[in-house]
């Protein structure tokens, strides 16, 4: 979809490219869409950049903890922050471009520039400097706790609770 901004990602991730090879920096892009045909237009036949189209829930954890780091480059709105979870939950960081974002990406996340050629100076300096890369997926080990069964089971419950005492109940039960 628009909104998830997959045009500006690559063209920033040729513009990389295009900069450093593929030899440095590798995009592998996963998911389908009426943009696809046009983002492996832009991208042609270069090196260093695939696209995987739609995949299973299970190989999508399986590429995420193949990889360095997820991105997350919509910007203003997103509807499916699910990609900061699968990340998380795979000890990767998020590279991401909209300051509003925040659940998960204390620690995990590392913000870029949204505009083009920002983003693409952004992503040679990640891969040159692999350090912001490294702290943000440990990071994610503490941050992947918010995600997880247990935290949601105690947030529920503490909500219920909460509940339950305003309506004049106990809220023990």
């Amino acid at each position: 979809m628009p909104e998830k901004r997959i045009l500006p990602f690559v063209r920033a991730a040729v513009g990389a490219l295009d900069r450093t090879g593929p030899e440095l920096i590798d995009f592998t892009v996963i998911g389908d869409g009426h943009q696809l045909a046009e983002a492996r237009s832009i991208a042609g036949s270069r090196s260093g950049i695939s696209f995987l189209g739609r995949q299973d829930h299970d190989h999508v954890s399986e590429l995420l903890a193949d990889s360095h780091c997820a991105a997350l480059t919509s910007y203003g709105f997103d509807n499916q922050p699910m990609t900061v979870v699968e990340a998380v939950m795979a000890l990767r960081g998020v590279i991401y471009c909209d300051p509003a974002l925040r659940e998960g990406l204390d620690g995990p996340g590392i913000q870029v520039p949204a505009e083009e050629s920002a983003l693409a100076d952004a992503l040679i300096e990640l891969a040159t400097d692999p350090q912001p890369v490294i702290t943000a997926s440990r990071a994610a080990v503490t941050a992947r706790a918010v995600f997880g069964p247990q935290h949601h089971a105690a947030e529920l419950i503490k909500h219920y609770r909460r509940a339950t005492a305003h309506a004049g109940g106990t809220g023990t039960r």
